[in-house]
């Protein structure tokens, strides 16, 4: 009987504690009075013990409290603060808040002296920053909902009055924008992705599933996880893959200003410090504006908002992080929100413009094209025991299945319901996708990225159409190559051209097996007549159509007429080295022969038969995957290795017997304040009988345009050399000047040293450089920047044993093109 009663008792207090508990239970959201958008990271404490809670990234909060909950109090940066009685939560278990933005807010404070009381909390953090870095444990797991929209919000646009009549007159259905708009979005997008880490730096992501409104190609799912960093730890943060310096980076202090917003508390004692971040006045450097939660337990980062401080005129970008407290042990994020605005494509009630971005276009009428993107961070595994054979350079991989999964694992890993305007989204892009095919045009896309536009089942290369230089004039032609939809595994290509000025046809052909696309193993067989730059040397690395070297062709008028054929074998032996094995036999025709203009006789013919092994290795290099095989770098922050051994066998007839040994290491070193220094060092020496046309020219590149890791006062030819070492080096500052949204100069110091012999020359012919060579000079980039391009200038000398004797003749004057986000 006492058993009895013990046991009763036992439950009857079970569901006293238990209702207690959820009388002081209560749920919410926090809105923005004038757009109704969710307000991430708002302070809310309650009651008079100042414990409190925040909103997490879609504005909901949760409070448990085992007092009876007597007020809510909501500060929020920028809001006006706001007081919710008793009265006005009494009975309810969830409640909407609306905040109102201050009108009074003042961006800008007024630092007294002394020391700044933020500066201690923000120190404690950057202390214990390698402890709070998730991405420096042993090892991590976790599976990842990413969702993205792209839409137009019109709830702030004035109603366009001036079409009213002309509305009630027309009978037919066509929409406005603004009843589009209030239906569906532009594009959704939803992936679900299982991410591995193994310290310090392997990672293999694989796609488990992906939805994509007209798309079944989860080739362009991607991307919407990649416009932030994972982690806020870092020196530098990535946002739409420009680099900016972390407020809690070593010495963050002394460029950013910080201020203590608010303190509270929460159920465990734990204080939350918030505090706001910006650029101190005076100082420029790319930087973020935003507000940080550190809480005191490990003075870990709890909460983060971050945005440019100074937006470009195409793009802003807004992000938020929250993170948890995993099993007692390791701060983890467990929500990324990005915001994106594309404000130079306007939307209005009846129509969309295209804008530079400039303040004059947007008005009340106009709404810009803003990307939704939230990642939801869930099955958290800390330490799990990974070996190294489990990672490889595939950095992403998509599963054969994955856009064939059912409703239930979708409703599992979703966060919340799709509203109506994304299934209605769905539904309408995906019909719209069926009937013209957008996964076609996606695949256009990805190969355009590639360098060619498809054609059905050919491969068009846009530059072949149109070219020019200093020796044929203008060259029209055509280059085109067979894709997988004609033979997976094997491409057959050609191309021809003719030049104007030298009237003359050029042409070539080839065929490619795809032996191991996921290696990127290859053999390809070819021939080609075509012209060549032959005291040039090439390393093991696509050129795309702006590359230094293509952009240095306009200037060359010394070519020489070349029939080869060829055998190429690029394949991988070991992880990170790739490598090119090419055998050939060229017939070469020397068009000028007085080019290097000394008495030494060049002849008319050279025939060679080489063999030569092309190797890049590039430590830590990643690779994305598509799922037409075609792989995608994502770079490597280590220095890349170039490597080349060519040797000319003397046989069939012909005198060439030497072997040629070149390197090129590249390399980008990024300075915490002062911006980014770039190296390259480029050496390479024949040994034995090789003919004029198989040393190097030098480098040089004067001319009117700039061409960086160049000689830009060095004339072509000027030079010959059977054995060189060339240093480049680049110092960008980034704007540490004035910066506007269209004048935002950029200060790149540069410095050139060079030095060459050959021993075929005599040192009165002054073809030798041997004495060194020095060049310095400045560029000054996006004095005018408009949209993606910059526009600036660079000024060179040339100075030391090699100085011209008309000072005029020393400097080199010219034009610089960048690109800018």
């Amino acid at each position: 009987m006492n058993y009895l009663r013990l046991i009763l008792s036992f439950i009857f207090l079970y569901f006293l504690t238990t209702n207690l508990y959820s009388q002081n239970k209560f749920a919410g959201r926090v809105l923005d009075a004038k757009t109704n958008e969710a307000l991430a990271f708002v302070n809310i404490t309650y009651n008079s013990n100042n414990y409190g809670t925040t909103t997490d990234l879609d504005g909901y909060f949760t409070i448990n409290s085992a007092d009876k909950i007597e007020f809510l109090k909501l500060s929020y940066l920028g809001y006006t603060t706001k007081l919710i009685t008793k009265d006005e939560i009494q009975n309810k278990k969830y409640i909407e808040i609306s905040l109102e933005q201050d009108a009074f807010y003042l961006s800008e404070v007024t630092i007294l002296p002394g020391i700044n009381p933020a500066h201690r909390i923000i120190d404690l953090a950057i202390e214990n920053s390698n402890k709070n870095n998730p991405e420096k444990i042993r090892s991590f797991s976790y599976v990842s909902y990413n969702k993205m929209i792209f839409t137009v919000d019109m709830s702030n646009i004035q109603a366009d009055t001036t079409k009213t009549n002309e509305t009630k007159t027309d009978t037919t259905d066509k929409k406005t924008l603004r009843e589009f708009f209030d239906e569906q979005h532009i594009f959704i997008t939803e992936s679900v992705t299982e991410r591995r880490f193994r310290y310090p730096d392997q990672n293999k992501e694989t796609v488990l599933a992906h939805k994509m409104s007209g798309l079944k190609n989860p080739a362009f799912t991607l991307l919407t996880t990649q416009f932030q960093s994972f982690s806020f730890y870092k020196n530098f943060i990535s946002l739409l893959d420009k680099k900016y310096l972390s407020p809690i980076s070593r010495g963050s202090t002394s460029k950013y200003f910080f201020q203590i917003e608010d303190t509270m508390y929460n159920e465990n004692a734990d204080t939350i410090f918030i505090i706001s971040y910006r650029p101190s006045k005076g100082k420029n450097f790319e930087g973020l504006q935003g507000v940080l939660h550190i809480n005191s337990n490990g003075y870990a980062l709890q909460n983060v908002s971050a945005k440019p401080y100074e937006p470009t005129g195409s793009f802003n970008i807004n992000i938020q992080q929250k993170y948890e407290l995993i099993d007692s042990i390791q701060w983890f994020p467990v929500q990324l929100n990005t915001d994106l605005v594309f404000s130079f494509f306007q939307v209005g009630e009846n129509e969309a413009v295209i804008s530079s971005g400039n303040s004059d276009t947007k008005s009340s009428s106009y709404a810009p094209l803003v990307g939704i993107g939230k990642s939801y961070i869930s099955d958290i595994s800390l330490n799990p025991d990974y070996k190294r054979r489990e990672f490889n350079q595939l950095n992403v991989e998509v599963e054969k299945n994955a856009h064939k999964k059912d409703k239930d694992f979708w409703d599992y890993y979703r966060y919340e319901k799709l509203s109506d305007k994304d299934i209605k989204t769905y539904q309408v892009i995906d019909s719209i996708g069926r009937e013209i095919n957008l996964d076609k045009t996606m695949e256009l896309m990805e190969v355009i990225a590639t360098g060619y536009i498809p054609i059905k089942f050919v491969n068009l290369n846009p530059a072949s159409i149109l070219w020019y230089n200093k020796y044929e004039g203008y060259r029209l032609g055509l280059a085109l190559a067979t894709n997988h939809k004609l033979v997976k595994f094997l491409s057959f290509g050609g191309h021809f051209g003719y030049g104007f000025r030298d009237k003359a046809w050029k042409y070539g052909a080839y065929i490619d097996w795809f032996i191991h696309k996921p290696s990127n193993t290859s053999l390809r067989l070819g021939f080609k007549q075509d012209l060549e730059f032959s005291d040039d040397h090439f390393y093991n690395k696509d050129l795309s159509l702006l590359s230094q070297n293509t952009l240095r062709d306009f200037f060359l008028e010394d070519l020489d007429s070349v029939r080869s054929y060829y055998a190429s074998f690029n394949f991988s032996p070991i992880r990170y080295l790739s490598t090119n094995l090419k055998a050939s036999y060229s017939e070469k025709t020397i068009i000028n022969q007085d080019r290097y203009d000394f008495a030494n006789v060049i002849p008319k013919h050279v025939n060679t038969y080489e063999l030569g092994l092309y190797f890049k290795y590039a430590f830590k290099e990643k690779f994305l995957q598509t799922p037409r095989g075609n792989r995608l770098s994502m770079g490597t922050k280590f220095p890349i290795l170039y490597f080349n051994v060519i040797k000319a066998f003397p046989i069939y007839g012909t005198n060439s017997d030497y072997l040629k040994t070149e390197a090129m290491i590249n390399y980008k070193l990024q300075w915490l304040h002062i911006g980014a220094t770039h190296f390259t060092t480029d050496i390479g020496m024949v040994h034995g009988n090789a003919e004029y046309s198989e040393l190097y020219y030098g480098s040089g590149s004067y001319s009117w345009l700039n061409i960086d890791n160049s000689f830009n006062t060095m004339r072509v030819n000027e030079f010959v050399s059977d054995r060189f070492a060339n240093l480049f080096i680049r110092h960008d500052f980034g704007n540490l000047l004035v910066k506007t949204k269209h004048f935002a100069p950029q200060i790149v110091l540069v410095n050139a040293i060079g030095w060459g012999d050959n021993s075929r020359v005599s040192s009165t012919q002054n073809k030798s450089m041997n004495k060194g060579y020095f060049e310095s000079g400045i560029q000054i980039n996006n004095i005018l920047k408009l949209s993606f391009q910059g526009y600036g200038i660079g000024i060179y000398y040339r100075y030391g044993p090699y100085s011209l004797p008309k000072p005029i003749d020393n400097w080199a004057f010219k034009f610089n093109l960048t690109f800018v986000l």
